[in-house]
């Protein structure tokens, strides 16, 4: 399924409202629902973050779950983030150097075990995407997920091995909550730190745009995607700083 299918059989009027602050190079985007048009879901409180970095060829994305509130009548699987969807304009994915639990998170469910740097390359996915030009789903040609159903690019999980990930558990659950997980049901919470390799290095103003036209995806087949509008951009400049994300064990 192609990344706008997704958005249309999501049937939302929602947008996904965008702040993205800069801090020596690093930008933070936080995507927030607009729960209005046809909020029929209780879509409100899910939310957001990601910290955009670039070294050369080397992309790292913070991705964390910001969300405030529960979604009344929806299972817990619909409140964890299972995708992040991007376009590296010319630049491909080369490949997923690694997936770790964030700085100050933790796992949950059979995952409890796992701190912040222990490996969960098994359960994500990277793709460079492949679309019908003739459909018009170029929107998005780079994606990563706890999700097999998404484009038809090769999938490759973070260990370097032909993806057979099972989402959305092993998705990003919130900080605010934990809901008890049964049997082989895991999540990280709240955050997951992704290494990619790309095919050539990226400036800042690159990193920026590929940032701000980003879209997270909650939950199952991505139920709860929101499309960002560019009318929603606003830049501003906040002291905001990640520590220690160079010091994480990045095991596999």
């Amino acid at each position: 399924m192609s990344p706008r299918t997704l958005c249309r059989a999501a049937g939302i009027g929602a947008a996904l409202f965008m702040m993205t602050a800069r801090t020596d190079g690093d930008i933070i985007v936080d995507y927030t629902i607009n729960i209005g048009g046809h909020d029929d879901d209780g879509m409100n409180g899910l939310s957001a973050r990601a910290t955009w970095m670039i070294d050369g060829t080397t992309l790292t994305i913070l991705l964390e779950n910001t969300s405030t509130s529960t979604l009344p009548g929806r299972g817990i699987s619909d409140e964890l983030i299972t995708m992040l969807l991007f376009d590296l304009g010319d630049a491909l994915i080369v490949s997923g150097e690694s997936a770790v639990v964030g700085p100050g998170s933790k796992g949950l469910g059979s995952w409890a075990a796992l701190l912040p740097g222990d490996s969960v390359a098994d359960e994500w996915l990277w793709s460079n995407l492949q679309h019908d030009d003739d459909a018009g789903d170029d929107d998005f040609d780079h994606v990563i997920s706890t999700s097999m159903g998404i484009g038809n690019g090769v999938r490759t999980d973070f260990n370097g091995d032909r993806a057979n990930v099972g989402g959305p558990f092993g998705g990003i659950a919130p900080m605010a909550w934990e809901h008890p997980y049964h049997g082989n049901q895991h999540a990280v919470s709240n955050g997951i730190l992704f290494t990619l390799i790309l095919s050539e290095p990226l400036t800042d103003g690159d990193l920026e745009s590929i940032a701000v036209g980003s879209l997270v995806g909650f939950g199952s087949g991505a139920s709860f995607v929101a499309v960002p509008t560019p009318g929603s951009i606003v830049l501003v400049a906040l002291g905001v700083a990640l520590a220690g994300i160079g010091r994480l064990r990045q095991r596999v």
